[in-house]
């Protein structure tokens, strides 16, 4: 049985490149995963992003909006939200590969 994880990826103006990051998320090997996208109150566009990619991959995506508290604010809503075994940070100026 696979463990699931949740990937964490935290978002504050990173309009330009959340979506590399975000289809290489949804296209994992792995099959016991979630993708939880947490907007830290970014004044930019990335939200409508989000949205359409949770809208998309409903059951990879969770997208949530939060106001601004900090890198830290939102790992600690990661860890409250997840009821994974795992937790992957992937910063959203990043990307993994299909087998990560």
């Amino acid at each position: 049985m696979n463990k699931k994880i949740s990937i964490v990826v935290p978002t504050y103006n990173v309009e330009k490149y959340i979506r590399k990051c975000l289809d290489s998320l949804v296209i994992q090997d792995y099959d016991n995963y979630d993708v939880l996208v947490i907007n830290d109150g970014s004044p930019a566009n990335e939200q409508v992003i989000i949205n359409e990619y949770e809208t998309k991959y409903p059951s990879i995506i969770k997208g949530i909006k939060k106001e601004n508290g900090g890198y830290g604010s939102v790992l600690d809503l990661a860890f409250k939200t997840s009821d994974a075994e795992y937790i992957l940070v992937c910063d959203p100026d990043d990307y993994l590969a299909p087998n990560a």
